[in-house]
């Protein structure tokens, strides 16, 4: 009797981990769902609107889909000019377009909830904040269109106050059919070649002809989702060398690019061979070295969003930078290892 009397308590508490942990994945499927909804209407809903893009500077975009993945995006506004290197911040072009980076990790990583409705640009939008489960760490929010499903708005907000932010001022609907794509333009001819190539982590170095370090502890929560070799090359033409005021001799290189997310923020590892011509001519634009407090020796920048860590480790170039705190860069950095 006492034997039974015991299986009974344990067998329904049992029952409710299992019920509850059902519960728990119904919830985080319905959450994962949610998210590729909003992110799949940038690309899968027809429509014409103004987008203005605000991260230290602001830009205004026209933005025309055909619901079919065609999209068309011109400036409505002056564009302010940006150093060319500052481009290899982002080498990781996929990684950074898409709002959300990883669907699983998003929602292990951030309370995601419904917090109200708002008009924006005169539709009725459904408001989302993903709030983070570790400190320091930013806050999403996005106003969906409530009919639609796209992001009116999306914000990234930091030690509260915003550090991002893409709202359409003006949005229109119209069938498809409506909706007249351009034709694309001829590439521009461009003085810088890129070529990109996925390469497994554990062959990264062998691929790239030099060290490449990985952090054996990444960030908490965050996991590796690409690892890459680009290749630059820098191909002047010979009347625009003759036009300088110094000889610029032919410049390229190998740049090794891994891609860390928690399922929203980023940290991105791009590492160059130090002996490389195309190395000693990028780092006289860089800032000095500075000791860090973890008195790891770098270029430390502070960006609108993030922080920016550079460094030479054993001949290997090495770059890390994402929109977390400091802390969690640098507890990056103190546990490279070479791949």
């Amino acid at each position: 009797m006492r034997k039974t009397a015991l299986i009974v308590p344990a067998f329904a508490l049992l029952s409710g981990a299992i019920a509850w942990g059902v519960l728990a994945e119904v919830r985080e499927s319905r959450l994962e769902a949610l998210l590729e909804e909003i992110e799949a209407a940038e690309h899968r809903v027809a429509y014409a609107g103004v987008r203005e893009i605000s991260a230290g500077d602001t830009i205004t975009l026209k933005v025309l889909s055909a619901g079919d993945g065609r999209r068309h995006v011109e400036p409505a506004s002056v564009r302010p000019r940006r150093p060319a290197f500052a481009g290899l911040l982002r080498p990781g072009l996929v990684q950074w377009k898409e709002r959300v980076k990883d669907y699983h990790l998003a929602v292990r990583n951030y309370d995601i909830a419904f917090t109200g409705t708002e008009v924006v640009a005169g539709r009725l939008a459904d408001l989302y904040e993903a709030r983070p489960k570790i400190a320091g760490r930013p806050t999403f929010r996005v106003a969906a269109d409530r009919v639609h499903r796209l992001a009116l708005r999306f914000e990234v907000v930091a030690v509260d106050a915003t550090r991002f932010c893409a709202e359409f001022k003006e949005i229109s609907f119209p069938p498809a059919s409506e909706i007249k794509i351009p034709p694309a333009a001829p590439p521009a001819a461009s003085w810088l070649k890129v070529g990109r190539t996925g390469v497994p982590l554990d062959r990264i170095s062998e691929a790239a002809g030099f060290g490449v370090w990985a952090p054996a502890r990444p960030a908490a929560g965050f996991e590796l989702r690409g690892s890459e070799l680009i290749r630059l090359d820098v191909e002047l033409p010979e009347q625009a060398r003759r036009a300088l005021p110094f000889p610029l001799p032919k410049i390229g290189g190998t740049v090794a690019h891994l891609a860390y997310t928690d399922g929203l923020a980023v940290v991105s590892v791009i590492e160059i061979d130090a002996r490389s011509e195309l190395w000693a001519f990028a780092k006289k634009f860089l800032p000095r070295a500075e000791a860090t407090s973890s008195g790891i020796l770098a270029q430390k920048v502070k960006g609108a969003g993030g922080w920016a860590y550079l460094l030479e480790v054993e001949g290997t170039a090495v770059l890390v930078a994402g929109n977390v705190r400091e802390n969690d860069i640098e507890s990056m950095i103190e546990s490279l290892n070479r791949r």
